[in-house]
């Protein structure tokens, strides 16, 4: 999930988008979220996404970001 909300941040929306992204940045990602495996393919990316339910992550979002700000 962190990769992509890093990808939306950046402006890439959609499984293959979010990959390209990933990938411009893989090395950086890999090393600040101490992955010990490849970024996902844009299709494991898609699945993911399809099976959120939007609106309970928007709610964590929006409660984490109340507590990020003054």
């Amino acid at each position: 999930l962190t990769m992509i909300i890093i990808a939306g941040v950046c402006g890439y929306f959609g499984g293959r988008a979010i990959k390209r992204c990933l990938n411009t940045y893989e090395k950086l990602i890999t090393k600040e979220l101490n992955l010990n495996h490849k970024i996902p393919t844009h299709a494991t990316l898609s699945t993911f996404i399809n099976h959120l339910e939007s609106d309970k992550v928007m709610a964590a979002f929006n409660a984490w970001s109340k507590e990020q700000t003054p």
